[in-house]
């Protein structure tokens, strides 16, 4: 699904890293969760069988996560075996909740405050759209009609996505996008003036006129 040890999240307190290695008795190519503490040490496999994305709650009692991984892949608008939904999972309790049933892509899930952010292809885009933990509601959040939204980080109530080659910002206060301006600035050899011998290049002269 996707790559080997891919980091997805800090607990609460910044001790432990949530991370997704390919470890599945089923499949080399299936995700699970674990933890390791940022001081080293030994990796702690948690009892989801399988995951996707996924991210802490604010108390760090639960996740939310989507079952499949589906991130590395290229298909549009897929409606097939690997299209996700949005689960939560009780790490106190070991007990899961399902949130969504689209049959689409809803995937990359991110816990804010009482609501839940994912990417979803509802309106044949991928965009970014909220549950609320309190009435179930679901709402659209970005309405792009261009490209799609990808790979988003972030924490705070900030993330940061990719859309048609350039970076985004989204404020989920607000839910305010606006494109990251990246300049690029070093020297380049290349560019800088320079003496060079073309002694050997040249083949023939002539007196110029006036």
């Amino acid at each position: 699904g996707g790559f080997d040890h891919y980091p997805l999240d800090w607990t609460p307190d910044s001790r432990y890293i949530l991370f997704r290695a390919n470890r599945t008795p089923y499949g080399q190519r299936m995700g699970k969760y674990f933890l390791i503490d940022r001081e080293g040490g030994l990796e702690k496999p948690l009892p989801i069988p399988e995951a996707g994305g996924g991210t802490f709650s604010p108390d760090g009692n639960k996740i939310v996560y989507t079952p499949i991984s589906r991130e590395f892949r290229t298909w549009k608008r897929t409606k097939g075996g690997r299209a996700a939904d949005i689960w939560i999972y009780n790490l106190e309790k070991d007990t899961s909740q399902r949130l969504t049933t689209f049959n689409g892509t809803d995937h990359i899930p991110f816990w804010y405050k009482n609501k839940i952010y994912f990417v979803s292809d509802r309106d044949l885009t991928l965009d970014f759209h909220s549950y609320d933990l309190g009435t179930g509601e679901i709402a659209q959040v970005t309405k792009f009609s261009d490209y799609d939204v990808l790979w988003p980080s972030g924490h705070n109530g900030r993330l940061v996505f990719e859309k048609g080659g350039y970076l985004h910002t989204l404020d989920l206060d607000t839910n305010q996008t606006a494109q990251v301006k990246v300049n690029i600035n070093f020297d380049n050899p290349n560019r800088l003036p320079y003496f060079k011998n073309v002694s050997r290049d040249l083949s023939r002269f002539g007196a110029a006129l006036s």
